[in-house]
């Protein structure tokens, strides 16, 4: 992984673990590891190997690629929304994934023009 994709990564997982309420404490205990060494790991992409990030995923029920999205821009409402959406993938056929992203992005791109045409339409709200 490069430095900007294992930063991406650190940084959604601490957005997830916000959102869901996970202290540092409480996923360093479910690792097996002392506080520590799980804030270490947050802190630097050197320490952060690949079976840590597995088992992150894991205890955190996210799929890894959906770490690597740019969520910068994203509601805690919306990511919740699209950890369903992930969620929901990963128990389907490859052919009806395929269709369900490719139908996913086309209508988040349309929900995407419309919230910014608004935002033009009532720059105060």
């Amino acid at each position: 992984m490069t430095g900007m994709t294992t930063e991406r990564i650190i940084k959604n997982i601490k957005r997830v673990m916000a959102i869901h309420g996970v202290t540092q404490d409480s996923l360093a205990k479910q690792l097996g590891v002392s506080g520590a060494n799980i804030s270490q790991k947050l802190k630097s992409d050197r320490n952060l190997s690949v079976a840590n990030l597995f088992d992150i995923t894991k205890i955190l029920n996210v799929p890894l690629r959906f770490l690597m999205e740019n969520l910068d821009d994203e509601t805690d409402d919306n990511i919740k929304e699209m950890l369903i959406a992930y969620r929901f993938m990963d128990t389907q056929p490859f052919r009806i994934k395929k269709w369900i992203m490719d139908s996913s992005l086309a209508l988040y791109k349309i929900y995407k023009s419309y919230q910014e045409e608004e935002k033009k339409k009532n720059p105060n709200k």
